[in-house]
């Protein structure tokens, strides 16, 4: 299906989203043979503008007319990435009736990919800020968070400062508040924040990111490790005191890559909440790119049932 290239305003920038419209089913389809067509979505390239119906609490299902309701999958990128991380899982999704009622947005982050740098110094709510921002505009639906990496960590982040606002999340190979990366960024100090999460992956990491703005991308990654601890910090409190607030209906992707302490923090975290814990079929961090399948059978089981 058609991917359009949208721009959500954030006052005096703009963030660039990725987007993949639902595609309507036909009367009565709930199985195969769905067409095309589907909600437009406002684009940079002179469409219709956008319009949508509020973003509900509602979790999907069918409608009276038998077919599928969907809603909104945010897919959210690791530290210094941006959206063409996923395009290997985008290229699944399409490929795959199950989600052709869903829209799919993929933002890039301030100064990442397309969209436009944010103020220097950044505050860690500003990021969140930007997700309200994305999710506001183009959410429609119940809403399903897919985080990898550090963006696993903004998504808790969302989800805490939304409580009950999204129906399902992924966290892939995500980033932990107890995990061996915190530890030692707590002793490298703002310029260890991230490095033994993208250490495995540095060059390919890097390839994604030249080409789209390699000076303001940089730029970004940097703002970005500076709050790397900050974010684990916040969640440790907020989870300290019952505020770290979570859709029961979450998966956790992880690799066999992570160290024992990590993988020990990742059981404990999806046992202590009901959660499903998913092996990827890769060693690497970088699981979007190397293993999208895992990726998406863990999306397909946390769609909201009817």
């Amino acid at each position: 299906m058609a991917r359009e290239e949208v721009q959500v305003p954030r006052g005096s920038r703009a963030l660039h989203v990725l987007a993949r419209r639902e595609r309507a089913w036909p009367r009565g389809d709930t199985d195969e043979g769905g067409t095309g067509g589907g909600t437009e979505v406002g684009t940079t390239t002179g469409s219709d503008p956008l319009t949508h119906p509020p973003r509900g609490r509602a979790r999907a299902g069918t409608g009276d007319s038998g077919c599928p309701r969907g809603g909104t999958v945010l897919l959210e990128a690791g530290l210094g990435l941006d959206s063409t991380l996923w395009s290997p899982l985008l290229d699944l999704i399409d490929a795959d009736r199950r989600l052709d009622p869903w829209r799919i947005i993929a933002p890039d982050r301030a100064g990442s990919g397309a969209s436009a740098p944010a103020p220097d110094p950044r505050p860690l709510s500003s990021l969140v800020a930007d997700l309200d921002a994305v999710v506001d505009t183009l959410g429609t639906g119940p809403l399903l968070l897919v985080g990898h990496s550090w963006g696993g960590t903004l998504v808790r982040l969302w989800c805490a400062a939304h409580p009950g606002s999204a129906a399902g999340t992924v966290l892939v190979d995500a980033s932990y508040e107890c995990g061996p990366e915190h530890h030692r960024a707590a002793g490298l100090g703002w310029l260890g924040r991230g490095a033994d999460v993208l250490a495995a992956d540095s060059l390919e990491a890097l390839e994604l990111s030249l080409g789209r703005g390699a000076r303001a991308s940089a730029h970004a990654r940097t703002q970005e490790m500076r709050l790397f601890g900050t974010s684990l910090d916040l969640l440790a409190s907020l989870e300290s005191r019952g505020l770290a607030w979570m859709p029961p209906d979450s998966e956790l992707v992880t690799t066999s890559r992570r160290h024992t302490r990590q993988h020990e923090v990742q059981r404990r975290f999806a046992r202590d909440r009901g959660f499903t814990l998913r092996a990827a079929d890769t060693p690497r961090h970088l699981v979007p790119l190397r293993d999208p399948a895992t990726v998406l059978a863990a999306l397909v089981d946390v769609l909201p049932a009817g």
